[in-house]
Parts: C-alpha cells; structure tokens; sequence
C-alpha cells in the first residue's frame, strides 16, 4: 500500500517536474491542450501550479541531471538542514556517508543504483543520508528517470523513516526477547523433565553400586599398597639423589655456598674453605653478611653487614614474587694467609619443599684479575709511546710543510679514483705557478688530462700505469716541456692501509739551465743569443 502510494505521489511530482523544466527552457508563452478538457492553458499558469505542487509537497524532492543536483524543493531543504546554495552542485554521494549499513561504498553503489533507474525508469531503494551538519538518516527513496529536450534528467522523492526503522529494530528486538523467554521456559521445563528420569535412573542404579563398592573397596586396598610401595621406591631414590648433590659439593673445584632464606648458611664446601680460608665449622649456621664482613676490605663493618644483609634479603623477596632469577658479582676479599683475592660469585635461585634458597658457586679470579692489571699497564704504556710517537710525526709533518712551501721543485698529488681516472687533489705554490692552476680548480678535483696537452699526456699516463699498479717508483728520464722550461719528474706511488695504490707523489726539478748549456756555443763559435723555447 505504502509503494503504491508512493509510486503515485512521485508520478504527480514528476509531471510538475517536467513542466518546471519546460517552463524553464521556452523563450515565449506557449498554449498547451489539457488532455481532459481541452482546454487551452498559458504554460506560465501551469509552471506556476506545478511549482507550487513541487515547493509545497511533503515530501523531499531532488532534481538530478548529469549527477549532479540542479534543484530542489523547500522540504528538501528542510530536510537536510541546509539552504539552496548547499544542496545545489553537489552529487548525492557528497550527501552520503563513505559506507552505507550494508557496508558497501556510497558512490560505488550509488552509480549502480542510477544505472538500474536509467534502465528501469522508477526504482525504490531506501538511502543512509547526511545532513550538512554530518547527522546521518535514513530516507525511502522512489527516483523516477525522463528525458526533455535531449537532456536525461532523475527526479528522487525521499521521506525521512529513520524514526520509522528504529521502531521496526525495537519491535523486532522485542519479539525475539519473548521468543528468547518462551524458548528458555521451554527448556527448563525438558530439563527438569530429564531430570527427574535421570533421577529415576540412578535410583536404580544406586542398588548396582552399592552391590559393586564391596569389589572397589578390594580394589582400592590393592591400590593403596601399590602406592605404598612406589613412594617408598621414590624416597630411596630422592636419597640417592641428595647423597649425589652432596657429594658433588663436598668434591667440586668450585666454592659452593647454600644459603636459607633467613640468611644462613646450611652449605660451605672443601673449596670454598681453600679459597676463603674459612673453614666450614665457622661458617655453617653463621649468618652470610657476618661472613663476609670477615673477608671484606671495608673498614667500615657495620656498614658492610647491614648493606649485604639488604641485598641477601632483596633476592629472596624477588623469588617469593616469582620473578626472582640469578645474577653475578665480582668481590675482592682478604685471605687470611694469602692477602687480596678477586672473586666472581653467581647466585641462584633454589626453591624445594616450599622453602627458599640460595645456590653460591664462586670462582677464585685472582690470576685473571692480575693478569687484566698487566694488561692494563701494557696498554697504558703503550698508548704513552704512541702518544711520543704521535708528537714526532706532528714535527715532521710540520717540518714537510715548511718545505713542501718554500720548495723550488714542483710537488704535485694524485689521487687514483676506482674508475681509474687520475684528478690532483693538492700542489705546491711552485707547481701552481708553472702549471698556471689556482686553488679552486684543485678543490674541484682537477683531472690530470688539464694539466698538459692531450698528444703529450696521453702516452705519459700510458707509459706511467704498469709502474703503478706494481707500486714501483718512476723516474722519467725524458725532458718534459713545461711552461717556459725543463722539468725531469719523478713519480713516487703511495699505498693504502690495504696495500693498494690510492695516490701519487709527483716531484718535478727544473732543468731548464741543463738544456740550455747543451745548445751553448763554443768560444771559438759564433755568439747566439739564448732564450727559453717551448717545444710543441
């Protein structure tokens, strides 16, 4: 009936939908024939009457075209909380949350939903809705589809049901609370049923069991016996196995100490003794803070009990929380016959019977602490040597930098890239000046190829390489034009910490007055003025 209603309500609105569109699009008045009375009718009339249909319905009416909301009528507004400007432009998945109850995305259902209305021409579906201030509700929609003019158009009539649908959830909650009660009733009633049979039953079967307890009875003596037997069996064992510890104590290298939970000591070994130089009759039923104020250095004793009493106190608190685990320590101690002694204690939780110990083993460290102590001096004395060592090369490196700055020969310094390409990472002033470079081409990783004319560095490189990577020294034996001179190099490689060549040193002296004298006239020659040539 509902459906039906609303199917109808939307045909009329729709009707007022299409004329408003028709009044809108026409540029003059146009006369319409009634379909029932034929009767001529000025469209502006019948745009007024509709639109008056349209702004006064009751029902939210929203005109969508390409999407997007072009129109709507007053209850639309008033349904959304909104004004015109608001609802206008925007598509129904902006008036959407991202997911609707079902859990599908609004605008990937909502495109679905337009393509079946486009499709069928009138769907019904019920929408969740966002008002503009983000409150959610849920609306009974009957959108219908038309074309006018070439233009395809969706014209949605909607009603709030949310109020609606929340007293369906009650009333449904409701019948399935007195289905739940009629149901538990029910059940109770066949429980107590089944068990009054069960009652019945083992009524009967009491007789049974009474007649079979005389045969149990034997049973259970027999049992009894045989776990007589057994714990004593277990008893003989727990004492083999306590004579074992026992002795394993008594025998073990290591001092072991077992210690109650009130702080005295049940357990103090041959071992212990030798290292100690306490033997165990003292120390058996003595308190271990008092013990080990008679090895401790400290001088203040009072002190030392109270602040190893603590922490023996401390460790069995953490075994009664359950949380109690072992730790080590290093002490030093004072032997009575044979002075200081370095020892590392681990302690251990025990827990047996329900009472709490302490499981000691300490190691005697004394050699191993000497033997740190050497070490220790060893480094020390070598880090004083490398510490001179260190001042001395400071000295010489400022002494090289004295000369590498004041030298007349060209000192220049090669650093060997991985690809193999060779770019100078420092030079002297005096190969500055006979090369013509300045010191910002140098920081920018000057290539070696810059230096010299291609035909003349080129082979150089070539006839240098193989020398390189054997880490030999060259010395290059041919005059090398340089600038307005003469220059012999000598080309020096420098390994890395892992032995491979990274740079070079190349020093360069000039022979420029040895070259000249090689051309010099005799006196009985002509005479020939002398000026420097550069060779190309």
């Amino acid at each position: 009936m509902l459906t039906t209603l609303l199917v109808y309500i939307s045909a009329t609105l729709l009707c007022a939908v299409i004329y408003l569109i028709i009044s809108k699009s026409r540029n003059s008045h146009t006369n319409v024939q009634n379909l029932q009375t034929g009767e001529n009718l000025n469209i502006d009339l019948l745009g007024n009457l509709f639109w008056k249909v349209f702004n006064s319905s009751n029902h939210a009416i929203l005109l969508l075209q390409n999407y997007k909301i072009v129109n709507c009528n007053q209850r639309a507004l008033k349904l959304f909380d909104s004004d015109y400007d608001y609802l206008v432009g925007k598509t129904p998945f902006d008036l959407s949350p991202e997911y609707q109850p079902d859990g599908e995305k609004s605008d990937i259902k909502g495109k679905l939903i337009l393509e079946e209305i486009f499709k069928k021409g009138v769907v019904n579906f019920e929408w969740s809705q966002k008002k503009s201030n983000a409150e959610l509700f849920i609306a009974d929609i009957s959108a219908t589809s038309f074309e006018v003019n070439g233009l395809y158009y969706v014209a949605a009539t909607m009603r709030d049901i949310t109020l609606q649908k929340k007293e369906q959830q009650e009333l449904t909650e409701h019948r399935s609370h007195l289905e739940k009660l009629v149901s538990e009733k029910t059940a109770l009633l066949e429980e107590k049923n089944f068990r009054l049979k069960k009652l019945n039953q083992e009524l009967d079967a009491t007789n049974e069991e009474l007649i079979s307890n005389n045969e149990e009875l034997v049973c259970t003596n027999e049992q009894l016996e045989k776990e007589i037997q057994e714990h004593l069996k277990t008893q003989e064992q727990k004492a083999i196995a306590e004579e074992k510890i026992k002795q394993f104590i008594l025998q073990s290298g290591n001092g072991i100490i077992i210690i109650n939970s009130q702080g005295v000591i049940e357990e103090w070994n041959e071992a212990m003794t030798e290292i100690s130089g306490i033997d165990k009759a003292q120390a058996v039923n003595n308190f271990i803070w008092n013990i080990n104020a008679q090895w401790s250095p400290s001088i203040d004793k009072e002190s030392e009990i109270e602040r190893f009493r603590k922490n023996t106190m401390d460790f069995f608190d953490n075994i009664k929380k359950e949380n109690g685990h072992f730790y080590s320590f290093e002490t030093k101690i004072i032997h009575a016959a044979l002075g200081e002694k370095y020892l590392q204690i681990f302690m251990y939780p025990i827990v047996a019977n329900r009472e709490s110990y302490a499981g000691c083993i300490i190691n005697d460290i004394t050699l191993k602490k000497t033997t740190e102590t050497e070490l220790d001096k060893y480094k020390t004395d070598l880090e004083i040597l490398l510490a001179k060592n260190s001042e001395r090369l400071m000295q010489l490196s400022s002494r090289f930098n004295e000369v590498y700055a004041v030298s007349s020969d060209a000192i220049t310094f090669v650093d060997i890239e991985e690809d193999g390409v060779l770019k100078v990472f420092d030079m002297n002033p005096t190969a500055q000046k006979v090369f013509q470079i300045n010191c910002d081409d140098i920081k920018k990783g000057l290539p070696v190829e810059n230096l010299l004319p291609p035909e003349k560095i080129k082979p150089f490189i070539e006839k240098i390489r193989p020398s390189l990577l054997k880490g030999e020294t060259i010395t290059i034996s041919e005059d090398t034009n340089i600038g307005n001179g003469y220059w012999k190099t000598t080309i020096y490689p420098i390994t890395g910490a892992d032995g491979t060549i990274t740079r070079v040193a190349a020093i360069s002296k000039d022979i420029t007055a040895l070259i000249a004298r090689s051309f010099w006239p005799t006196e009985s020659q002509d005479q020939f003025c002398i000026c420097p040539v550069r060779f190309l």
